[in-house]
């Protein structure tokens, strides 16, 4: 992810950030968070030339190279340098030249006991803007991570000799538990809890009220990424020359911290992630990455940095999920993704739960009813997919929470309007009965199989005759045996039919719970959603006329002053 090297010597100092080589020995950035992204750079900007700064001690054979879709790998350049401690600089006279690819060094030790300390690129052409830009945090009772948090972005990015009185942290604390001592070098701001909405756009008011900012980066609040991609996204932003520009943030894959999930999405009616499960560690997953066929709809508000003069819309109130793609689409920003700019989460499959399905399925109502073309048909359609999948996998609370959705959803704008806190919500949700709780788990005496799917026509016809099982007696299921299945959004409804006990785990954390096949709780979720899908299709024309006129209101700056000085 950060440096590769020619052979097995060499040894890597972390503690002092070093690289030690003997004579012949050699190392290479061609690396996601070392190569330069060639294309974004030349899109966007007017960088007319390009210096290498590098330190170390000793003699290297330095070479330039470029990683390109289709053309074999090229070197540009190669010299020999000496380094004594202090930067050296090397001008790239290749540069005016490039127009997309991957820009990368290699050095090769001269001699024994040489050093490397590090490097980067530099230029003297000046900037667009002298920018300013206000990291936004929101913080809702997760001490444990935003305070280290903190202090990684306060010693890595706001004492950075280049980004020092340049860069600002805003701590949004919707918990109200943090106090100022606590949170030195950020300012704190206590906040009326209205989820990562409510706390985004209060930390946005006060970038824009305080008239000091030119540019603003929403963040999570563990802050899980390399402060590298904010240096890099304040420089791409303050040479930016393309209106509306917006710098989104790849997401890496906690677990498997060199696994790219998303790097920017595609939202057609649902959300799509673009690239995604590239593996960071090989240069053609880089390449797809620079290539970026498909331009983004959105990006994710784990890192998302744009230009304050160019918000028109501020966030629907979702409180949390699907703010940050409305965000994108409603301000219609031209987002760009690159190497090196990324942050760490969790699995979505591992978080998802009945109040997050509840969550995600009134955001895709909301978005697919004011910002996409899909007709009455298509959305009743794909709502009910999701929901009987949630009942096919026994996952009744889950399936539970969307009809709840649905029915929210199709009481109309105003229930946004006066559920922004999602405190009349919450008890509603609470009140669903669930099995679904992750926990380290008691198999019990059931031995655990896995499926290998039947595809014959007569099977499929049985599966969808029955409902997936629940119209046959229970004396046709497998008793004996409970299925495996890993953790996801939903089971697979083919391996689940006929098993009387489903055993969900994320193995990663070896975590899971038993979902059981239920008649009496299927039958009974499914006749509250009908006549709740029902009303909606009834009503469908209305309530889109609706949402798109309670747009403008829902998304202004007056909205959100009313709702955050309740």
């Amino acid at each position: 992810m950060y440096v590769r090297r020619s052979n097995s010597q060499g040894i890597f100092s972390l503690s002092d950030s070093l690289i030690y080589l003997d004579k012949g020995s050699g190392i290479s950035f061609d690396t996601y968070f070392n190569t330069l992204a060639i294309r974004a750079w030349k899109q966007h900007t007017k960088v007319q030339d390009l210096s290498l700064f590098l330190s170390g001690r000793g003699r290297f054979l330095l070479r330039l190279g470029l990683h390109q879709q289709g053309p074999l790998h090229q070197w540009l350049s190669e010299s020999e340098i000496t380094l004594h401690g202090e930067e050296q600089r090397i001008d790239l006279e290749s540069w005016p030249c490039l127009t997309d690819g991957l820009l990368y060094i290699s050095l090769t030790a001269m001699e024994d006991n040489t050093v490397f300390s590090g490097g980067y690129y530099a230029t003297k052409t000046p900037p667009e803007y002298k920018a300013r830009l206000g990291i936004v945090i929101t913080h809702y009772n997760r001490r444990e991570y935003v305070l280290p948090a903190i202090q990684s972005l306060r010693r890595g990015v706001l004492e950075d000799p280049f980004l020092r009185g340049k860069v600002e942290l805003i701590v949004v604390d919707n918990s109200q538990t943090l106090l100022a001592a606590e949170t030195e070098g950020a300012t704190l701001i206590p906040n009326h809890n209205l989820g990562c909405s409510g706390g985004t756009m209060r930390g946005l008011l006060h970038l824009e009220d305080s008239g000091r900012f030119t540019h603003c980066l929403f963040m999570d609040d563990d802050g899980a990424c390399e402060p590298d991609s904010i240096l890099r996204t304040y420089s791409f932003l303050s040479y930016s020359q393309t209106p509306k520009l917006a710098v989104a943030g790849g997401l890496l894959r906690e677990i498997e911290p060199f696994r790219l999930t998303d790097v920017g999405g595609i939202f057609d009616g649902t959300c799509h992630g673009i690239n995604p499960w590239l593996d960071a560690r090989h240069v053609w997953a880089l390449l797809k990455v620079e290539q970026q066929n498909a331009a983004p709809d959105f990006g994710g508000w784990w890192f998302f940095g744009f230009k304050l003069s160019d918000v028109s819309a501020y966030a629907f109130p979702f409180f949390v999920k699907g703010d940050d793609i409305a965000f994108s689409l409603h301000n219609h920003f031209d987002i760009c993704t690159f190497n090196g700019v990324a942050t760490w989460a969790p699995d979505f499959a591992y978080k998802a739960g009945p109040s997050t399905q509840y969550l995600d399925v009134r955001c895709h109502l909301a978005l697919q009813l004011t910002s996409s073309s899909w007709t009455r048909a298509g959305i009743c359609w794909w709502i009910y997919k999701r929901f009987i999948n949630q009942l096919y996998s026994y996952l009744y609370a889950s399936a539970a929470s969307m009809s709840l959705a649905l029915e929210h959803v199709s009481q109309g704008p105003r229930f946004w309007a006066e559920n922004a806190d999602m405190c009349n919500v919450f008890p509603q949700l609470a009140s669903i009965p669930s099995d679904e709780k992750m926990a380290a788990h008691d198999r019990g005496h059931y031995p655990l199989q896995r499926f290998h799917r039947k595809r014959r026509a007569i099977y499929k016809l049985w599966r969808l005759l029955t409902l997936n099982g629940f119209l046959v007696p229970l004396w046709f299921f497998k008793k004996k045996w409970m299925l495996f299945q890993d953790k996801g959004f939903y089971g697979d409804t083919w391996a689940i039919f006929r098993y009387n006990k489903v055993y969900y785990e994320y193995q990663p954390l070896g975590l899971g719970f038993v979902a059981v096949h239920n008649k009496k709780r299927f039958f009974k979720e499914l006749i509250i959603f009908l006549p709740r899908l029902f009303r909606f299709w009834l009503h469908f024309g209305k309530l889109r006329d609706e949402y798109r006129k309670a747009i403008p209101e829902l998304t202004s700056r007056h909205f959100w002053e009313k709702k955050l000085s309740a």
